[in-house]
């Protein structure tokens, strides 16, 4: 179904994408893209994607094969959270296979399939990882306690906030060994794996780092962080940032993030078995240590979607919404109204935080991706990208409470009756997520058709990105589905262009001397090049 939806998805709409696709690029050979000064993204994700260039090689087509692998990622999901289920001991069953399913498509995360970048990929992974450390706990096979340290590594690989799995894994095995449930040699070869993949990871980074511009290493941007909030409006900024993204995971899953982890302590507290213990407290330690690192990243929030920010949290809360999707019709029929209404109140509260803090802030729009889970509040007339924190959180706690109490007074009678108000819940913000990612479809084959026009008047002569452009994307994706080759980057206040070239160059300011203007793109660049092809005055 995912891949039906797909088809026809031929250009990025996301500047992350190209980091990825760029990767992919240069490991096939082709050179990679130029990156400027956007952010350095990690390796994982373009080595899965490096063979559809080597086999494939139109950009286009490649891009297409690049979706349906995050489509494929999501398509495995159900199966990874059944074999969790079995170790779990939860029962097999058809509503286990239906909250399965229906947790693989939550309106937070079906964005991601229709994108080229690690989501999908490692949330998939995520799921993986606890499964293993579940096989690892029953078992104690040497064999899967390595392969779960290591998988911690992988992870990392794909994604920079999957840091925490590292030191959380090797702690995880560490505990292991003090309790003798594994051999003090396995936890070592747990170590030396870890180590050996994580340092051959920052290795294999460092050859990318030649694509962009004066990046940082992730130390410097880890201390950077931290400084952050070494003052009273660091501290302060922060709590924003923590409270409005829980509100968002809260909210986008209509509760269920919160019954999942009440469900979690209710399972080891019945069950009061050391692997239930361990399974759970894997998951919550790593939600903890994701969560700390989102939101100690969006203390320096400048847009409406840093405040509120989800999209590094969905890896971490499937397990959570899956178990409360499961779990609460048992929540309501204990009929205890401290539980019942714990995610309303929290859903009140921690959305009124973020709201009073910046009220008064003017800040820049929303990228809708990052809040993909309330992209349906378009229905009201607005698209998100022009609503501020407030009427986004207002809007988002009103859904939010209504399918939690509608789905759990259904599900008191009949749990199906309150997975169907889930479903009709997610169908409906699903709809709205896959029309606007289509809209900005639309939107860039008319970006891209006009980018190759006017990039035809160079003629094929070689084409620059200049430094005044860099802060807007259009060059950079247009090196990618425009003109299907890297535009090298320049910085014309200090270089010459090679005789003959053109260049992509900035909004405003003069022209350089002996240079013409062929039009602008759509982003409001300008095409430059010699006068003596271009007239010196023409835009």
């Amino acid at each position: 179904m995912l891949a039906l939806l797909a088809i026809g998805f031929r250009f990025p709409t996301v500047n992350d994408e190209i980091g990825y696709l760029s990767i992919a690029n240069y490991l096939a050979g082709g050179g990679g893209f130029s990156m400027a000064e956007n952010p350095f993204y990690h390796a994982g994700q373009g080595i899965l994607i490096a063979p559809l260039f080597a086999i494939l090689g139109d950009t286009g087509t490649v891009y297409q094969a690049a979706v349906l692998l995050s489509c494929l990622a999501t398509a495995l999901i159900p199966a990874v959270l059944v074999g969790l289920a079995k170790e779990l001991e939860i029962p097999l069953d058809a509503r286990l296979l239906a909250a399965s399913v229906l947790v693989a498509v939550f309106p937070s995360f079906f964005y991601h399939n229709f994108l080229v970048w690690p989501e999908t990929t490692l949330r998939l992974g995520v799921l993986v990882w606890l499964y293993v450390f579940a096989r690892s706990v029953r078992t104690g096979s040497v064999v899967t306690w390595v392969l779960f340290a290591a998988i911690a590594c992988l992870l990392y690989a794909l994604h920079p906030r999957a840091l925490p799995f590292i030191p959380l894994s090797l702690g995880l095995a560490f505990l292991g060994a003090c309790c003798a449930r594994i051999s003090w040699l396995t936890f070592a070869l747990c170590a030396v794996a870890a180590a050996s993949i994580f340092l051959g990871i920052g290795a294999v980074h460092d050859q990318f780092r030649i694509l962009w511009e004066g990046t940082r290493s992730q130390g410097d941007q880890i201390g950077r962080l931290v400084a952050s909030i070494q003052n009273v409006v660091g501290v302060k900024r922060l709590i924003v940032t923590a409270t409005g993204q829980l509100w968002y995971l809260i909210a986008s899953s209509f509760g269920l993030f919160l019954v999942g982890l009440w469900a979690a302590f209710h399972i080891v507290g019945e069950r009061k078995s050391l692997k239930s213990f361990a399974i759970w407290a894997a998951a919550i330690l790593a939600f903890i240590g994701v969560f700390a690192a989102s939101a100690l990243q969006m203390v320096g929030f400048s847009r409406v979607d840093h405040v509120i920010y989800g999209r590094y949290l969905d890896a971490v809360s499937t397990p959570f919404i899956w178990l409360g999707l499961l779990y609460l019709p048992m929540l309501w029929k204990q009929s205890r109204v401290g539980l019942l209404f714990a995610p309303v109140l929290a859903i009140v509260v921690l959305g009124a935080i973020p709201s009073k803090a910046v009220y008064d802030e003017n800040l820049a729009s929303a990228v809708e991706p990052n809040i993909s889970g309330l992209l349906w509040v378009k229905y009201i007339g607005s698209p998100i990208t022009s609503l501020p924190v407030p009427t986004i959180v207002l809007f988002g706690s009103a859904l939010g409470i209504l399918v939690f109490v509608v789905a759990g007074l259904l599900a008191r009678t009949s749990a199906w009756r309150g997975m169907a108000v889930v479903a009709v819940a997610v169908l409906f913000a699903d709809v709205a997520v896959y029309g606007q990612n289509q809209n900005n479809r639309d939107g860039r084959e008319d970006y891209v058709a006009r980018s190759a026009e006017l990039l035809s008047a160079a003629g094929g002569k070689p084409v620059y990105w200049d430094r005044s452009a860099w802060p807007l994307i259009g060059a950079l994706v247009d090196q990618y589905s425009a003109l299907q080759q890297r535009i090298p980057t320049v910085d014309l206040r200090n270089e010459q262009l090679p005789d003959g070239s053109f260049a992509v160059f900035g909004v405003e300011g003069p022209l350089p001397a002996g240079y013409g203007c062929a039009g602008r793109f759509l982003d409001g660049t300008r095409l430059i090049g010699p006068s003596s092809v271009l007239p010196s005055t023409f835009c």
